[in-house]
């Protein structure tokens, strides 16, 4: 999925997160329904014929650093390909990200999303995993955005205090709560229409670099 001159960066985000919209579309059919086999048969070739229209070339992983364009390299970044957040992944989903600091000042950031039963654990409500997830996912953007490099997760810890429901527009929210040379702590918060749904603090240790 290069971005030619022609096809700009944002346009392509823009129609991959349509695509992303209609997968899900699919995903909801398929699960909510009881289909015979003669329909999963024609949604399977419509599929796989869909598959075949975005057949083209191979891309280096978000990780590897061969040169490119700036719009190329946006395309490519962690953030569009992420299983969570990826306008470029079709699995993942919509969130909506913006800054915002701790109580006390510190650097954050914070998204809000309405996850569909497509995410469901417990009956109407959002799987624990799922929202594990999406603590790793805010607070590893938190840490990226204090240390300047991407960090590994060393620990996460999720404290579930009720049901997290669907449908519903959530917000979660994480902050610095303290670095240590390679070292950042972090912690986070998931509210439904202001009801605390479930906290995570977490370590992230950033690699040493290749050669050290």
């Amino acid at each position: 999925m290069s971005a030619r001159a022609d096809q700009p960066a944002p346009a392509v985000r823009a129609a991959a997160a349509r695509l992303r919209a209609a997968v899900h579309d699919l995903a909801r059919a398929s699960t909510s329904s009881q289909p015979d086999l003669a329909a999963l048969g024609r949604a399977e070739e419509l599929v796989r014929a869909a598959a075949a229209e975005l057949d083209g070339e191979v891309l280096p992983r978000w990780w590897q650093k061969p040169p490119m364009s700036d719009a190329d390299r946006e395309l490519r970044s962690y953030d569009l390909r992420s299983v969570f957040q990826g306008e470029l992944h079709p699995f993942s989903a919509a969130l909506r990200w913006e800054d915002q600091a701790g109580p006390d000042g510190q650097r954050g950031l914070a998204f809000e999303v309405t996850l569909s039963n497509l995410y469901e654990g417990p009956p109407r409500s959002l799987h624990g995993g799922y929202l594990a997830g999406l603590f790793d996912e805010l607070l590893g953007a938190v840490q990226v955005r204090a240390q300047g490099v991407p960090g590994w997760t060393g620990r996460l810890a999720v404290r579930y205090r009720s049901m997290t429901p669907l449908d519903t527009a959530l917000r979660f929210e994480g902050w610095v709560v303290e670095g240590n040379g390679r070292r950042l702590r972090t912690t986070g918060t998931c509210r439904a229409d202001g009801k605390l749904c479930a906290t995570a603090d977490a370590l992230f240790v950033e690699p040493v670099p290749r050669g050290r």
